[in-house]
């Protein structure tokens, strides 16, 4: 993560981490893919369908997300 936020950084900008804690990661895995589970919360699923939709409003185009091995691509997520 760190790496993909410093390479899009523009230049000049200086960007500091600081690790707050040194708990396990949390990770959720958008709706539409190969590795959601299948239990997913529908709240969640919802929610990610509403900021695909409004970043699409706001910018023009659906949000990318990055696959594994770092390609990007857009949403795999229906607004509907």
């Amino acid at each position: 993560m760190r790496d993909t936020i410093l390479l899009r950084a523009p230049k000049g900008v200086k960007i500091e981490f600081v690790d707050q804690h040194k708990g396990d990661p949390y990770i959720v895995v958008p709706p539409g893919r190969s590795n959601t589970p299948k239990d997913q919360s529908p709240v969640l699923a919802k929610a990610f369908r509403a900021t695909d939709a409004a970043v699409k409003e706001v910018w023009g185009r659906p949000p990318l997300y990055l696959r594994e091995g770092g390609s990007v691509r857009s949403s795999p997520i229906s607004s509907g």
